[in-house]
């Protein structure tokens, strides 16, 4: 009977536990210059989700214009009292644009 009782408040505290953590989603927009191989677009987006926290990519790009849009939607955890669990790095998707000869012009979030 104690084991019951037990595994019954055990339970219980794991389900509070798991309700006060909540995933917050972010959309951050990309404008950047430079002329991405169209051929690798869905390559190039596919490599973007990679990057943790990102859980979306979508590559927008202006011939004309030489540049072009990224929209990302960044997924994060929060606890309950708005502790942030581990927080999405920018620098790495900066990176990974140099490394496919893009520029990034504007960064914007929005939360």
């Amino acid at each position: 009977m104690k084991k019951q009782v037990f595994i019954a408040f055990y339970l219980l505290f794991i389900c509070i536990i798991k309700s006060q953590t909540e995933i917050k989603q972010n959309t951050i927009q990309i404008i950047f210059k430079g002329e991405p191989n169209l051929i690798k677009k869905s390559e190039l987006e596919q490599g973007l989700m990679q990057i943790p926290f990102v859980s979306a990519a979508k590559l927008y790009y202006k011939p004309e214009k030489n540049a072009g849009e990224i929209i990302l939607i960044i997924n994060r955890d929060i606890r309950s009292k708005g502790e942030e669990i581990e927080e999405f790095n920018p620098i790495s998707v900066k990176n990974y644009l140099i490394q496919n000869n893009l520029e990034i012009v504007e960064l914007n979030r929005k939360d």
